[in-house]
């Protein structure tokens, strides 16, 4: 079948001309029909029946993963602004399977609800469509059915191809078989969005973090997610795919490639290593195995999370919402009749005044065209289907799928975008388990799930509800309620706690304070003098250097105490101690590492020089009381006085594990001297200026009562007797 020439000044397919910006889109072919198998080749397969080898199987993964761009570029739409002449054959694909034909009235598309729920949630920053290299973008899937992100990330190529028309291909499951979103968004936005991207200076990225986004918020956990080149062809799009680390910036997480997956790869040690860049795990980068990947770092890069579309995000409902009943102040303006939880939703969700369209900028036209499009309402415990009626925004460009919506406030709903809209009665239910027991979003996300499964529905994915329940917290009117009623909107003292937890009234007694309260008697400090270089290290390069060292030389860690440092650097380390006058940590570095101990002195060894170098203060490791208990260890280094040392317990062990091999204490003894000498100079000009308020405190604090004989656990005693 021959294309028929393009009449768009826009552009046209490779296959037909493209339809201009201003008309309908065509339809979306996401599924098999259109696509007509070759009479030859049909005709064949009933001759010699197809036998499914291993070797069969191989190629055809192979020709269906790996295809070469020009093979993948029959599936691609090329924009033009010159009419294109008719082909000489029929464009076609060659799979294992037989010949595939796509006749020209076959990308003739309808407008379609599914893909407008697509551009809305890209053009909102909820769905990824980020460009990573000058002629690729990652996108993420997208669930038709949901009408919800998936966790699947592909790859978009856009080639230029002649002077000004674009070659698109993806490899998403879709983009394979003909058409998809991801194309299709690329072609309505390319002159909004995607030309300017086109023209700039070429630029490749081997290993390009795309996304990075907190999942946990008590240990750090993240999830990062990669674009990831490797082979001959960086350019090539069969060549990259999409690497993702989730767990602490620390290491120790899981890494899973999608192109080799359940086995370490090339994708993914290139990047680890953009990733330890990124974090600043400078030490895992020069120990880094992949040491074929070092020349690559200038095409390591991160880029800015932000997609394609708008940073505006905004939902169809923008009139204010009363908050929830229970923690509604009667003072509270009441904007609408509250409305009861909702048990039969209306048959239609009708426009009114109040619409608005989701840019914000236009409001319901009455006796323009109104559509009817079928929405989802998730409410407490399933998900309702029902109709809603839309206006077509006058002003937006018709590939942007800006439409004017209810705002259903009195109704009980909340509009995010035309398509999924929550009920309050669920966004407030979270509101009252946050502020109740603290529960996370994936927390709640997955128990609604549950109820959900059990009438047979799906929620919404963990993002969405996100999304969803900030843009509807936003609307709910709590301002003008921070006021006292007796020392009105600006009290003189306002004391904020950020814990969700109350004591008992019992304790609200006359002698109750609130902490910032300055007693009469209270000791005045008139000058506050801070001292610099606290470390028990006095000498700062010197403490760094033996950080630093301690770090490569233990491998950070994995278990290969003492194997990796280098002999010179280890020499420079002792040099730079013994200049900064920490000659006995020096003596007991070289003692320990220098001349090969066992691997358990050196691990206990180890944790102490770690708190010798530590960007802290010496009283952090030697407070008043160890200090005391130290020097009386020095006078007398016995086995029977080792107890002393408990105030300093990486001390203990290292004093432990010296008497248990029956050692010489004497390099011991030295470090411990060292070390009340540095804690005590370093105290005294903490101190300095201050004993008088010290004298002050110890007085009045003598001369009180004893705590163990006001404390509960006195008195029961006094009882017993």
């Amino acid at each position: 079948m021959r294309p028929t020439p393009s009449t768009s000044s826009k552009g046209s397919w490779v296959l037909e001309p493209c339809p201009e910006v201003s008309k309908p889109v065509p339809r979306y072919p996401g599924h098999t029909k259109g696509f007509v198998r070759s009479p030859v080749k049909k005709a064949a397969a009933k001759r010699h029946p197809r036998t499914t080898t291993k070797a069969n199987k191989r190629r055809r993964v192979q020709n269906e993963h790996h295809a070469p761009l020009d093979t993948i570029a029959m599936f691609s739409h090329s924009i033009t602004n010159e009419s294109m002449e008719p082909s000489e054959h029929d464009p076609s694909i060659t799979l294992d399977d037989g010949e595939m034909n796509i006749p020209a009235d076959g990308l003739d598309f309808q407008v379609d609800e599914a893909y407008d729920d697509y551009v809305q949630l890209v053009e909102e920053q909820y769905l990824t469509f980020v460009q990573v290299t000058t002629f690729h973008y990652v996108v993420q899937g997208f669930d038709t059915l949901k009408k919800d992100g998936t966790s699947a990330y592909y790859h978009l190529e856009a080639r230029i191809s002649g002077v000004d028309s674009v070659r698109l291909s993806c490899l998403c499951p879709e983009g394979k078989r003909g058409d998809c979103f991801h194309k299709r968004y690329y072609h309505d936005f390319r002159d909004l969005r995607f030309r300017c991207n086109e023209n700039t200076v070429k630029y490749e990225g081997t290993a390009v973090l795309f996304l990075r986004q907190m999942i946990g918020t008590q240990q750090e956990t993240w999830i990062n997610r990669f674009s990831v080149a490797y082979g001959t062809d960086s350019e090539a799009l069969r060549n990259r795919t999409v690497v993702t680390y989730e767990g602490l910036d620390s290491g120790g997480g899981k890494w899973s490639c999608i192109k080799c997956p359940g086995r370490r790869c090339a994708h993914t040690r290139k990047a680890r290593r953009l990733f330890n860049l990124v974090v600043g795990n400078l030490e895992e980068v020069l120990e880094d195995d992949g040491s074929d990947d070092e020349d690559d770092t200038e095409n390591m890069f991160m880029v800015d999370p932000v997609n394609a579309g708008t940073a505006d995000e905004r939902a169809i409902s923008y009139l204010p919402i009363l908050p929830p009943a229970w923690a509604s102040l009667p003072e509270d303006p009441t904007f609408y009749p509250r409305p009861s939880p909702l048990d039969m939703l209306p048959s239609l969700l009708s426009l009114d005044d109040t619409s608005r369209s989701a840019c914000g900028k236009n409001y319901f036209v009455p006796g323009a065209p109104i559509l009817q499009r079928e929405c989802n309402v998730y409410t407490l415990s399933r998900k309702a289907k029902t109709l809603i009626s839309v206006q077509l925004c006058p002003t937006c460009p018709p590939a942007q799928r800006c439409y004017i919506g209810p705002d259903l406030r009195t109704v009980g709903i909340f509009n995010f975008n035309n398509s999924v809209l929550f009920t309050h009665e669920l966004l407030d239910e979270f509101t009252n388990r946050y502020t109740g027991s603290e529960t996370p979003f994936a927390a709640f996300v997955l128990a609604i799930a549950r109820v959900y499964t059990g009438r047979g529905d799906k929620f919404v994915g963990e993002d969405l509800f996100r999304a969803a329940w900030f843009a509807f917290a936003s609307l709910q009117h709590m301002t003008g309620d921070m006021f006292c009623r007796e020392c009105g909107v600006a009290p003189e003292t306002v004391i904020w706690d950020g814990v969700t937890v109350s004591f008992a009234k019992r304790h609200l007694q006359d002698t109750l304070q609130p902490p910032t309260h300055i007693p009469p008697d209270a000791i005045m400090r008139d000058r506050i003098r801070y001292s610099s270089q606290q470390w028990i290290v006095s000498k700062n390069d010197a403490r760094v250097q033996l950080a630093n060292w301690i770090k490569m030389a233990t491998g950070d860690g994995k278990g290969k105490e003492g194997s990796r440092h280098n002999d010179l650097e280890f020499l420079q380390v002792v040099k730079s101690l013994i200049e900064g006058g920490a000659e006995p940590v020096a003596n007991a570095l070289y003692e320990v590492f220098g001349r090969g101990r066992d691997r358990k002195t050196q691990r206990r060894y180890r944790m102490l020089f770690e708190q010798l170098s530590a960007n802290e203060s010496a009283v952090q490791m030697v407070n008043a009381l160890g200090l005391e208990s130290l020097k009386r260890f020095v006078r007398s280094p016995t086995v029977a006085n080792a107890s002393l040392l408990v105030d300093i317990p990486a001390l203990m062990l290292v004093c432990e594990q010296e008497v248990r091999t029956k050692q010489d204490l004497t390099i011991l003894r030295q470090l411990c001297e060292w070390m009340s000498k540095r804690a005590e100079e370093v105290l005294s000009t903490l101190m300095r200026g201050n004993l008088e308020n010290l004298e002050k405190i110890r007085n009045s604090t003598s001369s009180g009562d004893n705590w163990r004989e006001v404390s509960d656990a006195w008195r029961l005693e006094i009882l017993a007797y």
